[in-house]
């Protein structure tokens, strides 16, 4: 008997198998799994990251370095995409032109803040990490942390404390 069934049937409240997730993506949304990634065009000339949502949007499929009006420098001007025109199926009418954007260089980035933010909310992560710090490794004992090497151990601040 599927579980939907069982429970409309009994009139009560859902019992534990109603919560069991039917789609992978209820798992993501529900424990922030789904990573924020953002688009870019990579530049083949200059390597200028261009932002691929503005260049789709505004349909100007060239290299947007030195675009600016203040800017001396001369513009890039290189390609980015190339564009796929094609017609509906049996049809010849051109009002039907569907157009097709395919950048030359694709770059994907996820920003590391998100994922650290998560990584801290994590539950006792904090304490591990404190524990961690406070920590001493003997002389001659193998390294399990960047700061227990010797010149990582000698970095001080303005102040002459060592980091922590």
């Amino acid at each position: 008997m599927p579980i939907n069934s069982s429970i409309s049937s009994s009139g009560g409240p859902p019992t534990p198998e109603f919560h069991i997730p039917q789609d992978l993506s209820t798992i993501f949304e529900h424990f922030q799994l789904e990573p924020v990634i953002q688009n870019y065009i990579c530049c083949p000339q200059c390597f200028f990251l261009n932002g691929l949502t503005e260049l789709v949007t505004t349909k100007q499929p060239h290299c947007q370095r030195h675009d600016d009006q203040n800017d001396h420098d001369p513009p890039c001007t290189q390609s980015l995409c190339k564009f796929i025109y094609s017609f509906e199926p049996h049809t010849q009418n051109t009002t039907n032109i569907k157009q097709k954007f395919i950048p030359t260089k694709h770059f994907i980035y996820q920003p590391f803040k998100n994922w650290v933010a998560r990584f801290f909310q994590w539950g006792g992560i904090m304490e591990i990490l404190h524990q961690h710090q406070q920590s001493q490794t003997p002389k001659g004992s193998p390294k399990c942390d960047v700061w227990d090497g010797l010149q990582e151990s000698s970095l001080v601040q303005r102040s002459q404390l060592p980091y922590n």
